[in-house]
């Protein structure tokens, strides 16, 4: 019977890497090119690199590593976005400075993986982001909490939201995805 023997075509997610450090940046990609429907497409171990080069790769999703040497990946966040509007951006972090991630988040990134779980959070949060969602671990989530506290800005933040959004925000901080 006609269709049975096809298989389903998915379209490959293409993804770039910004990473100084080669032996990681090596093993990611590998990671990526192994993965069912995602292939990483090019690598750069610089900010200066990645400017050049990622507009005539046009990934569909960028992997940024927030502490790049000579360069601010903020600020090439910044540049690529204003060129690659639809590229989403996922930046690598070690998680410890909160200004950093807003910063990021300003810039035009869409979500954060921590570096300790790369190998296990690479692939699920650049599906993730490919399908529009926004990828970020319980404990980034913590932060963000932690600082507006520290702002004294929560308690009228939270007044202001339903129940149901309150129940969700619960849900993200307990480490469900965006899709549960």
């Amino acid at each position: 019977q006609a269709g049975e023997n096809q298989t389903e075509w998915q379209p490959s997610i293409a993804v770039a890497i910004v990473k100084s450090e080669g032996p990681v940046r090596d093993a990611l990609q590998l990671l990526i090119d192994r993965a069912k429907g995602i292939r990483c497409t090019a690598f750069f171990a610089d900010a200066e690199s990645a400017l050049k080069g990622i507009p005539r790769h046009r990934p569909e999703v960028l992997l940024m590593d927030m502490n790049l040497p000579n360069g601010s990946a903020i600020e090439c966040v910044r540049s690529l976005r204003r060129q690659l509007i639809e590229m989403k951006v996922l930046m690598l972090t070690d998680g410890e400075d909160v200004d950093h991630i807003f910063d990021a988040l300003r810039a035009g990134a869409n979500g954060f993986i921590f570096k300790r779980t790369l190998a296990a959070d690479a692939i699920p949060a650049i599906v993730e982001v490919a399908e529009g969602g926004a990828p970020m671990s319980s404990a980034v989530i913590a932060q963000v909490v932690a600082f507006f506290q520290k702002q004294g800005e929560t308690s009228s933040m939270f007044n202001q939201l339903s129940p149901r959004e309150t129940q969700i925000l619960d849900c993200l901080a307990e480490g469900f995805l965006y899709k549960e």
